[in-house]
């Protein structure tokens, strides 16, 4: 299934962070992965529901 992020910031700085010569748009298009990136001038986030249960991070 595809995986969709969302982001909330400076457009210009989120897609240089994703697409520079090594991160993870870069490497997820040497694997051959469909990667669109959209900007986009309202988004909807859901709230989380529930509890983050960590497994290996610590929370602050």
């Amino acid at each position: 299934p595809p995986i969709e992020i969302k982001a909330i910031g400076n457009t210009q700085t989120l897609e240089s962070v994703l697409n520079f010569k090594g991160g993870t748009v870069w490497e997820m298009k040497n694997l051959n992965y469909q990667v669109d990136i959209s900007i986009l001038d309202e988004i909807e986030i859901q709230r989380q529901i529930k509890l983050i249960e960590f497994r290996y991070a610590q929370p602050y």
